[in-house]
């Protein structure tokens, strides 16, 4: 009964850590195999990736005699669960497990994204977006190599984006093809976050991908992420604030139908910057501060630094300068010590390093 786990499976059962723990302490590996990874996956939803990762590792420690499907998703889940919490130092022993027990291009592709994500945590940032760009082509995405090649697919893009029909869906029965665009989309967000604060012009053409690759695709996480991507080019890119605040509540009611808390503060970030650029700097403290206090609940470090950066922004445009320059030196401060520097605002250096 436990020898494989199935897709289907009732991830809510009472007690599955307890469970999961007490048969790895009794040498009863199928048994811990089977509740230590239906506990992972229900912690990992519920954003708690400690408790996560040590349930993995049960799995992973009883994984041997499942079949290969079983193998693919402890590896897979416990990669992705040691990315998110920065733990990269183990993840390739996992990405290896999940290439070995990987059974479509889907799944291979699915490891790619996640070594791409390690690469864009442990490799010069100068590095970042090429690694992350490949990824994306392996995926049957064009990713233009040049400036020239930025403009021209800018300018295609508005010109397709204008024509494309907003009730057109993609095929049900093209899965594999969904799913391509899915991982992709994830990675092209990725890259955004990057370009956000140091290339108008490219953040500007992952702004316009993501919108193209997020059309007619189910609403998810990185849909939702899609839309805060276009939501800050629109605003900070092109200033029309109000565009941006109609993308930021679409990104908030995908957030909202799939309980997703990380993903909705993400949105409540944006919507907090879009009333800073609109004047209102009362409400966007509001918006923001709840974003950083779920940030610190859910322990998110890059968010972190970018919502305090807006506050910095948000304080200035107040004219408590004091307030604004302690903002920017705790950002500056935060993104330091976890080596998230790339994605603190370089305009903000002067506030942080002042005395």
């Amino acid at each position: 009964a436990f020898q494989d786990v199935r897709l289907d499976n009732d991830q809510r059962r009472p007690r599955l850590f307890d469970l999961s723990k007490h048969f790895d302490a009794a040498q009863e590996s199928p048994q811990a195999r089977y509740y230590g990874l239906l506990a992972a996956e229900q912690a990992k939803q519920q954003l708690a990736l400690e408790v996560a990762s040590e349930q993995y590792a049960i799995a992973s420690q009883n994984a041997a005699g499942s079949n290969d499907p079983t193998r693919y998703r402890i590896a897979d889940g416990y990669a992705d669960t040691l990315v998110k919490t920065g733990d990269v130092e183990r993840v390739e022993q996992q990405l290896g497990e999940a290439d070995q027990f990987a059974s479509d291009k889907i799944e291979k592709a699915q490891i790619q994204v996640l070594r791409a994500s390690v690469a864009m945590k442990q490799r010069p940032s100068e590095e970042r977006p090429a690694i992350c760009a490949e990824a994306i082509r392996r995926l049957a995405t064009r990713v233009p190599r040049t400036t020239a090649g930025v403009l021209a697919g800018i300018g295609t893009e508005l010109i397709a984006g204008a024509l494309r029909s907003d009730r057109s869906e993609t095929p049900a029965a093209q899965v594999q093809v969904v799913k391509e665009r899915q991982l992709a989309l994830r990675l092209v967000n990725r890259l955004a976050l990057f370009y956000r604060s140091r290339s108008p012009i490219r953040f500007g053409w992952t702004a316009l991908m993501a919108r193209k690759l997020a059309h007619g695709l189910p609403e998810s996480v990185d849909v939702a992420t899609a839309c805060t991507v276009q939501a800050g080019f629109q605003m900070y890119t092109l200033g029309r604030y109000a565009a941006g605040m109609q993308l930021c509540q679409q990104g908030i009611a995908i957030s909202r139908n799939r309980d997703d808390k990380l993903q909705e503060a993400h949105v409540a970030m944006n919507i907090g910057a879009a009333l800073g650029g609109l004047g209102r700097v009362d409400e966007s403290l509001h918006y923001l501060s709840a974003a950083e206090q779920a940030f610190v609940e859910i322990g998110a470090i890059q968010e972190l630094v970018i919502v305090k950066s807006c506050v910095a922004n948000a304080r200035y445009c107040q004219g408590d300068l004091a307030e604004a320059t302690r903002c920017s030196r705790s950002a500056f401060e935060l993104a330091v010590r976890h080596g998230r520097r790339e994605v603190f605002p370089g305009y903000l250096e002067p506030w942080a390093k002042t005395a």
